[in-house]
């Protein structure tokens, strides 16, 4: 019994809400009996690197190793950034003809304030955009009252994931 409520309180403690595969299929969608997923792992060149730092105006981190889902319509960027408390972790789904956000999961957060990052409300408004849209809190994306610092974490990681995947060569 203390394992069990040893593993439930680890669990709440690390804000984990769904595991990648799980969040990945959640954000798919798309997904009926017998779709397959392909599962990628892309390394950015140190160039690449350069051009994602570029592109975000940021000569901030950038991974090196992503992971990418693809399905028949959508892949699916495994992404993270740092919100106020830690690390959120994102699965974004992005369809692969328009080039666009199609939907957005939070695999982990550790926010206290920033819970209302994922709504549906909050989340919907990067539904459609693409890498030339304004990503930006402020400029085209309202944050949330009180979670500024998440609400920008969910931005900066969505425009990210959309450069790595034009970058990444998937189709």
């Amino acid at each position: 019994m203390k394992k069990i409520i040893l593993a439930v309180m680890l669990l709440l403690a690390t804000g984990v809400l769904f595991a990648a595969d799980e969040a990945v299929t959640k954000v798919l969608g798309e997904l009926a009996p017998g779709v397959e997923l392909t599962k990628h792992t892309v390394t950015l060149t140190d160039a690449q690197i350069i051009v994602v730092q570029t592109k975000m105006n940021s000569k901030g981190p950038v991974n090196k190793v992503y992971e990418i889902y693809t399905g028949k319509d959508t892949v699916v960027v495994i992404e993270a950034q740092m919100g106020k408390w830690g690390m959120i972790d994102f699965a974004i789904g992005i369809d692969k003809t328009a080039k666009t956000i199609k939907n957005i999961g939070i695999i982990a957060m550790r926010e206290k304030r920033g819970q209302a990052i994922k709504t549906a409300n909050f989340l919907s408004q990067f539904f459609g955009k693409g890498e030339a849209d304004a990503l930006e809190v402020g400029k085209g994306i309202r944050a949330v009252s009180g979670a500024t610092v998440s609400s920008r974490a969910v931005t900066i990681a969505a425009k990210r994931a959309l450069i790595v995947y034009s970058l990444s060569g998937l189709k």
